[in-house]
């Protein structure tokens, strides 16, 4: 594909999240079949983008790194994209459905690491230590696509549905907490909606970094220490309205609670 069309395509995807319109796939509307590798550049143009009048990038999001994503979104490979700063909420703020869509929730365990990795093949344990921190947090998950219904290069392109993320800021050493194990429950006005384990991300949200390590060193670059990791869903992404008392019981990490506001 061309430059000047990746360019089109990137800033159509910028305008419509701007513009908070859900839209068609864009391999449908620009009528283009591009591969994975293509709709990463298609994603970096976004990301450029949005660095000119958004923001800063503030962290990688992995999705697709479970069972019950893979299920919901018929997409069966992982994907990462680029949050930003503005997109970062913290542990009882309230949530304001301003910049959203048709926003979904989803339990995470997010990863920090205390040295770069850029290096082919990485492993679990190359990555397991490197971890300086963990710690529990909500991706706030929002698709320009109509119904969340998108090929892999579709979804890539679109950033990977980044909107939102809610963190704790209470931290955990690695040595010290069981995140294969941990378990979060999701709790809409007080009704228990889904449930999940750390082992249900890539069978270990580490598996989640190595992905991430091993796919940014095949395009050049580097995996930072102390950039925020979030890992992928432990759950399915739930839908959220204006009104709803949304609760996430974590077993070891920081539970959260928040209201979701106009």
């Amino acid at each position: 594909m061309e430059e000047a069309k990746k360019q089109e395509i990137a800033q159509f995807l910028y305008q419509t999240e701007h513009d908070r319109t859900a839209i068609d796939n864009v391999s449908e509307i620009f009528n283009e079949k591009f591969t994975e590798s293509e709709a990463y550049d298609i994603q970096d143009k976004v990301v450029a983008l949005k660095k000119e009048t958004d923001g800063q990038p503030a962290a990688y999001k992995i999705g697709l790194t479970s069972p019950a994503k893979i299920k919901q979104l018929n997409v069966d490979q992982p994907v990462y994209g680029i949050l930003f700063d503005y997109m970062i909420s913290y542990n009882h703020e309230p949530l304001s459905l301003s910049r959203f869509i048709h926003p979904r929730v989803e339990p995470e365990i997010a990863i920090v690491l205390k040295e770069d990795i850029y290096q082919e093949d990485v492993t679990f344990d190359e990555v397991m230590e490197k971890i300086d921190y963990v710690y529990s947090s909500v991706e706030v998950v929002d698709s320009r696509y109509h119904g969340f219904r998108f090929s892999l290069e579709d979804v890539v392109a679109d950033n990977t549905s980044c909107q939102g993320a809610i963190y704790s800021k209470e931290h955990f050493k690695i040595e010290d907490v069981d995140i294969l194990n941990e378990h979060a429950e999701v709790y809409i006005n007080d009704e228990k909606i889904d449930e999940g384990y750390g082992k249900d991300v890539a069978h270990h949200p580490a598996n989640a970094v190595v992905f991430l390590a091993n796919a940014l060193y095949k395009r050049g670059e580097k995996l930072p220490a102390g950039v925020p990791i979030m890992t992928g869903g432990m759950t399915k992404a739930n839908p959220i309205k204006a009104g709803d008392k949304v609760r996430m019981e974590f077993t070891n990490l920081t539970s959260f609670e928040f209201e979701v506001v106009e």
